[in-house]
């Protein structure tokens, strides 16, 4: 089988290009199933065959070898009973002689040997010895002049200092040197940052107190601040390229320090706590450093309100913070969320996504004052009935010039932006069970329901069914709300007329019109 991986890689004509990868998926599903019944005797057998390749420096061997062992870890990655044949290969000469660039390594066989790094990264939480020889050969992959290498590198690192944060809290200062370094490489892409700013932060969470994070956090803050002073500069000498991959750099690095700076899922939360919380993310040195993200987040989505990614990683940035029930870095004020949706028009990038998101704040209800979320809550329903109204009008410009009609009743048309007016329904629906209060003294109310109306109506699925889940709950919740009551009428009507939507709909609730 080892003969046949290496004959297919060495060849190179189109026809085995093409079957190569199916036969090593067959190899690799004929491996696992020898495992079943020759037990740690054929893994034994592969380590030695590793070890006698990486000696001979026969590189392709080597790497058939490894793939081999790939192809095993979903069988035995959590065994501690191959932790003996792993030792011996993770703790031979096999990371230093792949990383020395006098050594003719084929770029197959680094890449191979960084996926054996992912898939056996449980065995290096249990054997944090091997760790400092695999991760320096992983950062040197990094400008290994390969975009495909340092790609996967760049996830290896990530998966590694994410499940091994506590064991490499002492080299801290090594991994922001080491980024640092990185930094004055040419040609390191986006994806490589982000994924390194992530590992390093996870390393940060590890820490014990908050006064040891800031600063380790700082320096990486003033990393991301220098990638959207570039974006600035790029987008005032009119570079619209390098203008948005900065921006966008920036924005994901934030995205990804926010994600794995959350509290682990296995964090205990003392309840019964009476000493006095912490303000150190609301007052001290935290909320200095927590402004200057909100900063950048700020600058770099109003400057690029029309890229989708801009905006979906600027929803990423604020979500990470939702879940989380103590103050941090990321966990920021109600204001900030309101702030961002309110700076949207009915033309931003991803609408649908940015109104998810302030429905998922809104949903949240954690580390915020009651207040400060009614507040939140009716400042975003009304600037969500501004966005209606220019969807209604948008709408009815499209059905004047298109069907030459102009009836001044057919302003509200959620088929204008299906996903925009699913978006907005559900984010309404979001709020009911909390802010029905907020929502029934809004002015202008009556858009709203109009348009819940009228997208029961519209031929678009999702607006559609969004609103028919949300006239299904609202019953319980409006009991006694004059204006809700004049809708029920306008809705009996509406699911009897021949123009209404074309399927059964049985309403939950008595719909006799008095």
């Amino acid at each position: 089988m080892l003969e046949a991986m290496l004959t297919s890689r060495r060849a190179q004509d189109s026809e085995t290009k093409a079957n190569w990868a199916s036969f090593r998926k067959d190899a690799g599903d004929i491996l696992q199933s020898s495992y079943t019944l020759l037990g740690v005797g054929i893994f034994k057998k592969l380590g030695q065959l590793a070890l006698q390749s990486l000696n001979n420096r026969a590189w392709l061997p080597l790497e058939a070898t490894m793939f081999c062992l790939n192809a095993l870890s979903d069988s035995v990655a959590d065994e501690e009973s191959v932790d003996d044949f792993l030792s011996n290969v993770f703790g031979s000469s096999l990371f230093a002689d792949l990383a020395n660039m006098e050594e003719p390594v084929p770029m197959s066989t680094k890449r191979t040997a960084v996926t054996m790094i992912s898939n056996y990264t449980a065995f290096f939480e249990r054997h944090a010895e091997h760790l400092p020889a695999m991760l320096n050969y992983l950062f040197t992959s990094l400008g290994a002049g390969s975009s495909a290498l340092a790609n996967v590198a760049a996830k290896a690192i990530f998966s590694a200092c994410s499940s091994c944060r506590k064991m490499l809290t002492w080299e801290l200062g090594a991994f922001l040197h080491q980024y640092e370094v990185l930094l004055t490489w040419d040609g390191i892409e986006t994806s490589t940052k982000e994924k390194v700013v992530g590992a390093i932060s996870a390393i940060v969470e590890a820490l014990p107190t908050h006064e040891e994070k800031i600063a380790p956090l700082a320096q990486l803050i003033q990393s991301v601040e220098k990638e959207a002073a570039n974006s600035v500069k790029a987008m005032e000498a009119s570079q619209a390229e390098d203008f948005q991959e900065s921006g966008l750099c920036a924005l994901r690095c934030l995205a990804s320090m926010g994600k794995v700076l959350q509290a682990p899922d296995e964090a205990v939360i003392d309840l019964d706590a009476n000493g006095p919380k912490s303000t150190f993310w609301t007052n001290g040195q935290g909320a200095l450093l927590q402004a200057r993200v909100i900063r950048i987040l700020e600058t770099i989505t109003g400057l690029m309100k029309w890229n989708s990614d801009i905006i979906e990683a600027g929803c990423q940035i604020l979500r990470a913070g939702y879940k989380e029930r103590t103050p941090g870095l990321f966990v920021f004020s109600p204001k900030v969320t309101v702030d961002f949706v309110l700076a949207t028009r009915l033309d931003t990038a991803r609408l649908d996504q940015v109104l998810d998101t302030a429905g998922v704040m809104l949903g949240s209800r954690s580390s915020k004052g009651e207040a400060a979320m009614i507040n939140a809550a009716s400042s975003i329903l009304v600037h969500l009935l501004g966005i209606l109204a220019t969807m209604n009008c948008k709408g009815f410009q499209v059905l004047c010039v298109e069907q030459e009609i102009a009836d001044s009743n057919g302003l509200d048309d959620p088929s204008s932006d299906p996903e925009a007016s699913a978006a907005a329904i559900e984010l309404v629906d979001r709020m009911l069970p909390h802010y029905l209060s907020s929502m029934m003294n809004t002015h202008n109310i009556q858009l709203l329901f109009d348009f819940l109306l009228r997208s029961l109506t519209v031929p678009e699925v999702m607006p559609k069914r969004s609103a028919a889940h949300c006239w299904v709950r609202f019953p319980p919740f409006c009991n006694v709300a004059a204006t809700y009551c004049e809708c029920r009428a306008l809705l009996c009507r509406d699911m009897i007329s021949p123009k209404s939507c074309k399927f059964s709909f049985n309403l939950p609730w008595d719909a006799t019109v008095h």
